[in-house]
């Protein structure tokens, strides 16, 4: 991994995990983060309230699956949102070992601004 890789993927993770997570019915979290983004855009994901040391998030809208490992308590990845990716609102799905959960990230034109997630 070159060191701007490094650089970007650790500055993701940093934010993620000042970012509050969604908490659903189910006792899980899934925060996105920025959870509006443009094509291409970097996003970091973060995960509460599953067992186990690994989990998959998946959308639609992104480029490739989000791999999650252990990370301060919670489950943590990152992927970026397809370069061909639409406007409009996309469901995440986060499986985990002992459950099935999920967010959504809402993408927007190149050139408009990421935002964070809604307290």
């Amino acid at each position: 991994m070159g060191p701007l890789r490094l650089t970007l993927c650790t500055g993701l993770l940093a934010a993620c995990a000042l970012t509050p997570a969604a908490h659903a019915a189910d006792g899980h979290g899934v925060s996105v983060t920025p959870s509006t983004a443009a094509p291409g855009a970097e996003i970091a994901l973060r995960v509460t309230g599953c067992r186990g040391t690994s989990g998959t998030a998946s959308s639609p809208a992104f480029a490739g699956d989000a791999e999650l490992s252990p990370h301060r308590g919670a489950l943590m990845g990152g992927t970026r949102v397809d370069a061909a990716a639409k406007p409009g609102s996309y469901d995440v799905r986060v499986r985990c070992a002992d459950a099935e959960t999920g967010a959504r990230i809402t993408v927007v034109a190149k050139g408009a601004a990421p935002t964070a997630p809604a307290p």
